[in-house]
């Protein structure tokens, strides 16, 4: 996971965490169709880390006035209440945070470790350096690594005409167990060392303390396999190993800036005509806007970098009903899900994010199936509803109509495919008005993304619709 927090300084940002349900439900007043849910304890650690970095940007640039062409006591002021405001109502409506992994940066680089577990020796099928157990692609078929049964190891390929001396990778090998595979039949061995082929012939020697087999003149074979039995009941036991590695990858937070410029005449006009603060309006467009660039960003990355791709025919067969066809894509899309299973070997699909042909197919089928959730209209990529009481599903206006998106996401920081790392979510510079009359107010953010397992999603398209 992304280096975080520190728990000696947990401390310090108590008093933060204990107020966060206090603006969530603030917010809840005030927004009552963001669905606003409270915050877990590990997204109020996060948050308290975004605090601070925000804290400690604004009282490093408007003390020491390094960004500012102008300050004054009234400008910075305000936005010291009106920043914690800002960050609060980004976090809790953002749907990145439904998706992927979101963490914060104490630091502008910062690491992720994964745990790879590789098996240390060739044993039968298993290769020295396959992975047993990792982060990224789950665990290893079934085999028997750490049982005496030895499966098609391979002893020799393309081997030309001539005596065959070998040994056998995993000894004291058991006594009557040996069986050699080549093209012209099998060769076994009868508990006393020696090798015959199908007719009962000696034609070798096996030596089962140190796995050497001879077998002079051995006739041409593409390939020689033994499958056999190790004894591990007798020490020293030469069993398998496994290797624990420790991988690691990099990611950078890049800064993300915009300027707003607006004339002392229109912000004037603004606030006679209408009452409204043009300077506030700045703060709610640009917060917005930082929200709709991450979701979108991460949506269209994970679409482009998914490690599988799924169609669906829209077009519905003859013979068959709408919502039967419907209801078969449903089916399809928990096909994706499993599909991130088989990839993963960790766990199902969870979510989908549907451009409006998807979100369409499931408006149709409704309840009991698809449940909506139960808000009247929302905008910008949202929280749709349930699917089957399995399936969350998201809907994006931006997403071009035909596709959707299916992926994982688990419950612990590090259970996703893709990590949003925070290092400042949103900063703004103070109002300044020079004597050409026009406002100037720049925001910031500094993010950097990680696509860490692409196998964690499904990019899906619907056609013929």
């Amino acid at each position: 996971m992304v280096d975080t927090l520190n728990s000696k300084n947990l401390s310090r940002w108590n008093g933060r965490i204990n107020t966060l349900n206090e603006s969530l439900t603030t917010l809840s007043n005030r927004y009552p169709n963001a669905n606003i849910k409270a915050m877990s304890d590990e997204k109020k650690v996060r948050l308290a880390q975004i605090f601070e970095n925000t804290r400690l940007a604004i009282d490093s640039y408007s003390n020491r006035n390094r960004l500012f062409e102008a300050t004054n006591p009234q400008d910075v002021g305000p936005f010291k209440i009106h920043a914690y405001d800002m960050i609060a109502g980004l976090y809790p409506t953002m749907i990145a945070d439904e998706l992927v992994s979101v963490q914060a940066m104490s630091q502008r680089i910062g690491q992720i470790y994964f745990l790879n577990y590789v098996y240390g020796t060739d044993r039968g099928g298993v290769n020295k350096g396959d992975s047993m157990l990792s982060a990224l692609t789950g665990a290893a078929d079934y085999n028997n690594y750490a049982g005496e049964r030895i499966e098609d190891e391979i002893v020799a390929e393309n081997h030309t005409t001539g005596d065959l001396n070998e040994h056998l990778s995993n000894f004291p090998v058991r006594p009557g167990t040996v069986v050699f595979t080549t093209d012209n039949g099998n060769i076994t061995d009868n508990g006393e060392g020696q090798l015959t082929n199908a007719g009962g012939t000696v034609v070798g020697t096996i030596d089962y303390r140190n796995g050497a087999v001879s077998l002079p003149g051995l006739a041409t074979s593409a390939m020689v396999q033994a499958s056999y039995f190790q004894d591990l009941g007798n020490a020293p036991t030469f069993a398998g190993e496994v290797n624990v590695r420790v991988d690691c990858a990099t990611i950078n937070a890049t800064p993300h800036k915009l300027r707003a410029l607006y004339s002392m005449d229109a912000g004037y006009d603004l606030q006679m005509a209408y009452g409204l603060d043009i300077d506030q309006e700045l703060l709610k467009t640009c917060t917005a806007e930082i929200r709709h660039e991450r979701d979108g960003n991460i949506i269209s990355t994970l679409y482009r970098q998914a490690g599988a791709a799924s169609t669906w025919d829209r077009k519905i067969p003859v013979g068959v009903s709408q919502l039967e066809h419907y209801n078969a894509f449903i089916a399809h899309l928990f096909a994706d899900c499993t599909t991130i299973f088989q990839a993963t070997k960790r766990k199902m699909g969870n979510w989908v994010v549907c451009g409006k042909d998807a979100i369409d197919i499931l408006n149709a089928v409704g309840a009991p199936r698809f449940v909506g959730n139960g808000l009247a209209s929302q905008s910008g990529p949202h929280f749709a509803g349930m699917l089957d009481n399995r399936l969350k599903v998201f809907f994006d206006p931006f997403l071009p109509n035909d596709t959707y998106l299916v992926g994982y996401k688990g419950d612990s920081l590090v259970d996703s495919g893709f990590i949003l790392a925070d290092y400042l979510p949103i900063f703004s510079t103070s109002m300044v008005m020079l004597d050409d009359f026009v406002g100037r107010r720049g925001f910031a953010s500094i993010y950097g993304t990680k696509m860490v397992n692409n196998r964690m999603y499904v990019a899906g398209k619907v056609v013929n619709i």
